[in-house]
């Protein structure tokens, strides 16, 4: 009984570091770098910046990246989401502990994903036809 009472303080500390949602966002910030920078970066999503930026982005999300520089050949980068450690950490503890509802709630909020190639590196390769043209004007 002894052994108890000391624990009891830290149930409530070792059930709510169980639940994704509580310890992480349902959001999360995505680095998009290209070689070379300054590169124009719009998203199927509507989003658009110039490289090297960082965006605000649902950790559930899946999009698609068209990255595109004059004189480079345009990259597109599919960006999908995965139940990464700290959201099989997050989802382990709602079972073991009986968590149904934040095991539900984390499921659908998406607090227990993310972008696992963050950031985010894209290395353009030259248009050699874009080159050939601007040399022959």
């Amino acid at each position: 009984m002894r052994q108890f009472a000391l624990l009891a303080p830290l149930l409530p500390a070792v059930a709510l570091s169980a639940c994704a949602s509580i310890t992480r966002d349902t959001a999360e910030q995505l680095g998009i770098q290209s070689v070379p920078s300054g590169a124009y970066v719009r998203a199927s999503t509507g989003w658009t910046c110039v490289t090297p930026c960082e965006i605000e982005v649902k950790r559930r999300s899946h999009f698609a990246l068209d990255i595109e520089m004059p004189g480079y050949k345009t990259a597109r980068v599919l960006v999908n989401a995965e139940i990464d450690g700290a959201g099989q950490a997050g989802m382990a503890g709602n079972i073991l502990l009986g968590g149904l509802i934040g095991a539900m709630v984390d499921g659908s909020s998406g607090a227990m994903y993310s972008h696992l190639d963050n950031p985010i590196v894209v290395v353009l390769e030259q248009d050699n036809d874009s080159l050939e043209s601007l040399g022959s004007e």
